[in-house]
């Protein structure tokens, strides 16, 4: 009964940023469920504007930010938000935890995310979740050579490295430069 990785991703006009998760899910995905915010977040509703008395935290990262195959009350973002206001908070103010985690990111994408995205929630603080595979291509790749956009697999973007279209090989490699 669970959705695919791709039905809870939504192409972002950026070459960057790739994809990005939809706004307003409330589906099962890797057996548990999983909503969204209008923002496109993992987590509760929030304002793009910050309310005096919080502290905001922007949660960067890939698959272990996003929470895959836990629920959201099991997700890093959402323990360690807890922890932090059963503790006191920061600076005597409430903290939340804004979660941007995307299954698949890559590094270069999560800077482009805070970059374009992220950094207008006004957060206090930028929390970065790396592991080792976030220095490679992520999960999807826009389909460089197709006048569409949509979003290939990265295998299916390794295997396609033999066009001959210069405009296409060069898209490619400022792609890869990113890495």
């Amino acid at each position: 009964n669970s959705v695919s990785l791709r039905s809870i991703m939504v192409p972002d006009s950026s070459d960057q940023i790739i994809y990005r998760l939809a706004p307003n899910l409330d589906v099962r995905f890797q057996d548990a469920p999983v909503r969204t915010n209008s923002h496109g977040m993992r987590g509760p509703e929030t304002t793009l504007e910050k309310p005096a008395d919080v502290y905001r935290i922007a949660l960067m990262g890939d698959s272990f930010a996003f929470g895959w195959g836990v629920e959201e009350k099991e997700s890093f973002a959402t323990l360690l938000g807890e922890y932090l206001n059963q503790a006191g908070g920061i600076h005597g103010k409430k903290v939340e935890i804004l979660n941007f985690g995307v299954p698949g990111y890559s590094t270069f994408q999560e800077t482009a995310l805070f970059q374009n995205f992220a950094s207008k929630f006004s957060p206090d603080a930028v929390l970065v979740f790396f592991v080792d595979n976030d220095f490679g291509l992520p999960f999807f790749i826009r389909n460089i050579g197709s006048i569409t956009n949509e979003m290939i697999t990265n295998n299916n973007f390794s295997k396609g490295a033999s066009s001959d279209d210069p405009e296409v090989q060069k898209r490619r490699a400022e792609l890869v430069s990113l890495l």
